[in-house]
């Protein structure tokens, strides 16, 4: 093998090892997450949103106000696990808007007894579980 030949392949090998390195080392690329809530001040949600890497799977908690309950997420939700979910995961392939959607929590009477339905589904600690409620008649709705 000649010099010009062995300068060209170890040439040729160093450029390679650094086409090599830069494309391992290229950093992913980050996506930004908007979140928010419907109707304003009915809930919270965690993270509020951000920066993350591409690939990246997020898990988002949706916390409802008091007199409200979860009801589902909305906008970009292609990459959402479950839509009805307060707790679910968001993988980041891209830049979302994802709306937390909460209503309000009604609570509708039986009839003309009410006391005594309610106090049917007072538990002995004086708390009403709201699946007691329903077993006395009552109907949650949202």
């Amino acid at each position: 093998m000649n010099r010009k030949k062995l300068i060209g392949i170890v040439a040729a090998c160093i450029i390679v090892a650094i086409v090599v390195v830069v494309v391992a080392t290229r950093p992913k690329p980050a996506y930004t997450l908007d979140v928010s809530v419907s109707p304003p001040g009915a809930g919270s949600v965690s993270p509020s949103g951000g920066e993350h890497e591409s690939g990246a799977q997020i898990t988002l908690t949706a916390s409802p106000a008091s007199d409200y309950v979860f009801a589902s997420w909305t906008g970009d939700v292609d990459a959402v696990a479950d839509v009805f979910a307060a707790t679910t995961t968001v993988t980041m392939n891209g830049d979302y808007s994802i709306m937390a959607n909460f209503e309000e929590w009604v609570l509708t009477f039986p009839g003309p007894d009410v006391g005594a339905a309610i106090r049917g589904a007072i538990n002995e600690k004086g708390y009403i579980n709201p699946a007691d409620l329903q077993n006395h008649g009552f109907r949650l709705t949202e």
